[in-house]
């Protein structure tokens, strides 16, 4: 998923930790706080496994 795509404030799907809002992201990574207990976990943003559930 390319960069401009996602946001903070974005929930998303990610294939292994589930649903997740984004709640920061700079150059490199979105950090995101996982639902199912995973906390939150760096994603490289050109990472191309997230679906945005609502923006």
């Amino acid at each position: 998923m390319g960069d401009s795509k996602l946001g903070v404030g974005y929930r998303i799907q990610h294939p292994k930790f589930g649903r997740g809002v984004i709640v920061e992201m700079d150059a490199a990574y979105y950090t995101i706080w996982f639902a199912d207990g995973n906390g939150t976990r760096a994603i490289d943003r050109e990472f191309d496994g997230l679906m945005v559930l609502e923006k």
